[in-house]
């Protein structure tokens, strides 16, 4: 199954958290389209993220 949720800001919000309380041994979780604002306040895209929820 797949889940799309958008997230702002540095902490997860209540539908991020509600999404990872569902998540089982073996499902992949993949955080994509990541910024953060650089301290000369330019703001960088990083790289995606992506891991396996383990037992």
């Amino acid at each position: 199954m797949k889940f799309t949720k958008d997230n702002i800001g540095n902490r997860f919000n209540d539908d991020i958290k509600s999404a990872f309380q569902s998540l089982m041994a073996g499902d992949l979780v993949l955080f994509e389209n990541i910024f953060c604002s650089a301290p000369d306040k330019k703001e960088r895209a990083l790289e995606s993220i992506e891991f396996t929820i383990i037992p």
